[in-house]
C-alpha cells in the first residue's frame, strides 16, 4: 500500500481595512458634485470623529459656496465657537434662500476625539420650530436653542456638495474623520435615525427609505493609511453621485482610516 502525503497550500491575502476619511485640519476636501433635487426637505446622517474644534468648525456636509449669496444653499456642521446657548461642539444647520441666511443649533455639544453619529432632519419651509427640524446625536433627539432656530427654505443653485470644507473655495479647517455619509430628500423618523445610529453596521442607509435615498457614501474605498487624493468615492445608491478627494495645496492629509465603529455585514 502506498502512502501519499497531501500538501495543501493556502494563499493568504493581506487584510485590507476600510473605514472613513481623515481630514487634516488644513485644506482637505471631498467634492461630490451638484445634486439639484436636494433643496427642500432632507435628512443628512453621518459618523464622525472630530479630532479638534480649536481652529475651525467641522463641516459634515455642505451645499454652500461662501463666494456670493447666489450659491449658498445649506450647511450641516459642528460649531467651533459657542453661539447664544449653543456650545462648542453643537450641531448647526444653516440655510440660505438667496437673500437671507438663517440658522438652527443645539444646546448640547458632542464630545471630540470619539465617534459620534450625527443627523439633521429638515422639512423645508420659511419658518422653523420643533416640528420642521430635528437634530440627533447618537440616536438621541437634541434640544434646540430657542433664539437660534430660524431657517428658510434653501434656494436651488448649481453649488457642489462637499465634505470637510464649506466649498472648494473656502478656507475651513475641518479636523477629524468622516464615514458612512447619507442624504435623503425626505424626513426620516426618529426610529429610522435610531436604527442608523444603533445598528453599528455598514450599508444600513441602503435599507431605509431607499426610494428617497439620493446618495450614500461609505467612504471606505481606500485601504487604511493610503492617500485619498484624486481618488473616487462611490455612491452606493446607484444614482451616480460620486465624489473626488483632494488633499489640498500642502499635498498631505485626506488619509483613509480603518473602520473603528461599524462592522461589515456578512
Amino acid at each position: 500500500m502506498r502512502k501519499f502525503l497531501l500538501i495543501i497550500t493556502i494563499l493568504l491575502t493581506p487584510t485590507i481595512c476600510l473605514g472613513g476619511v481623515d481630514f487634516d485640519g488644513v485644506d482637505d476636501i471631498v467634492n461630490c458634485g451638484d445634486m439639484t433635487s436636494i433643496d427642500s426637505a432632507l435628512t443628512i446622517a453621518a459618523w464622525i470623529n472630530v479630532d479638534s474644534l480649536a481652529a475651525d468648525e467641522y463641516v459634515v456636509l455642505a451645499k454652500y459656496d461662501n463666494t456670493s449669496n447666489a450659491v449658498k444653499e445649506w450647511l450641516f456642521r459642528i460649531l467651533a465657537t459657542a453661539a447664544s446657548s449653543c456650545p462648542q461642539g453643537a450641531l448647526n444647520f444653516i440655510t440660505h434662500d438667496g437673500t437671507t441666511q438663517k440658522s438652527a443649533c443645539t444646546t448640547t455639544g458632542l464630545t471630540v476625539d470619539t465617534w459620534n453619529h450625527v443627523a439633521v432632519v429638515f422639512s423645508g419651509g420659511a419658518a422653523i420650530d420643533g416640528s420642521t427640524i430635528a437634530f440627533y446625536l447618537n440616536g438621541n433627539l437634541l434640544t434646540e436653542d430657542a433664539t437660534l432656530n430660524a431657517t428658510s427654505n434653501p434656494q436651488n443653485s448649481a453649488t457642489v456638495i462637499t465634505m470637510g470644507k464649506w466649498s472648494v473655495t473656502s478656507s475651513d479647517l475641518s479636523d477629524g474623520t468622516t464615514g458612512d455619509v447619507a442624504i435623503w430628500d425626505t424626513q426620516l423618523t426618529a426610529n429610522e435615525i435610531a436604527q442608523l445610529a444603533l445598528s453599528r453596521t455598514k450599508r444600513i442607509p441602503l435599507q431605509i427609505q431607499k426610494a428617497n435615498l439620493k446618495a450614500y457614501w461609505p467612504l471606505d474605498d481606500e485601504e487604511d493609511g493610503s492617500s485619498a487624493d484624486a481618488d473616487t468615492f462611490l455612491d452606493m445608491t446607484g444614482n451616480g453621485n460620486t465624489c473626488t478627494g483632494s488633499d489640498g495645496a500642502n499635498n498631505t492629509g485626506l488619509t483613509a482610516k480603518a473602520e473603528e465603529v461599524l462592522s461589515y455585514p456578512e
